[in-house]
């Protein structure tokens, strides 16, 4: 279960090596209370986009936050809710 609070306020970056080349990572954020106001650099050069899953009850993306999931197959960005849109897909937000 989620507990707790995340600040997230300077740059987290997620890469992978795979045989092709440099792909994006992934980013997990669980918390009650989510504020994100820095980076979240998960692109992949050669491949496919990152993943970033951010969860909880309460989140909040200030102004002039960033999440780069992007690369040459594209990425995937999911806020809010539970897992896999499960309980709270009402709040979810997909990208």
């Amino acid at each position: 279960a989620p507990g707790g609070r995340v600040n997230v306020s300077g740059q987290v970056k997620a890469r992978r090596t795979t045989t092709s080349g440099s792909a994006g990572g992934a980013v997990y954020i669980n918390a009650d209370f989510i504020r994100h106001a820095g980076e979240i650099d998960i692109t992949g050069i050669d491949g496919n986009g990152g993943l970033a899953l951010l969860e909880g009850r309460d989140i909040a993306l200030a102004t002039g936050s960033i999440i780069d999931a992007s690369g040459a197959n594209g990425g995937t960005i999911l806020i809010g809710g539970d897992y896999q849109g499960g309980i709270n897909a009402d709040n979810n937000f997909y990208a």
